[in-house]
């Protein structure tokens, strides 16, 4: 996985909803710019192995979804692990669990390691610049 420009690619779709820029955020939106991180730093807790997630800006119909990171496994849309981060500082996770959509949300990434979802771990994440701050 390319960290640095799924890092960039994060980070510039924070600001868009539906594909265009948000006319609700602006570049010093700290809200937005807080999520993005905080699915950077995320990125830095995943192995190579997991492959690269698709990114997605929230939408008109949830724009409270600053970036939504996807990963398709080889059932296509049944089994997507999709991880929402959200403008309040949570994220939500959608994922395949014996057979059925299992759903978990939080504020803490560690939270994120422990919960069975289908993707790789690092053992140590590396350094990152980017992090949640704040409450």
């Amino acid at each position: 996985m390319q960290y640095d420009d799924l890092s960039s690619e994060i980070l510039e779709s924070a600001f868009f909803v539906a594909g265009v820029p948000s006319f609700f955020r602006s570049d010093e939106d700290v809200l937005a710019r807080r999520a993005a991180e905080t699915a950077i730093a995320f990125l830095s807790l995943i192995d190579d192995a997991s492959g690269r997630p698709v990114v997605f800006s929230g939408t008109l119909a949830r724009p409270e979804a600053i970036i939504s990171l996807v990963w398709t496994g080889s059932e296509g849309m049944e089994d997507q692990t999709v991880i929402d981060f959200l403008y309040d500082g949570t994220w939500m996770a959608h994922w395949q669990l014996a057979g059925t959509r299992a759903s978990c949300a939080g504020r803490d990434l560690e939270t994120l390691k422990v919960l069975g979802l289908p993707l790789v771990f690092r053992n140590h994440a590396p350094p990152s610049a980017f992090g949640p701050s704040g409450p």
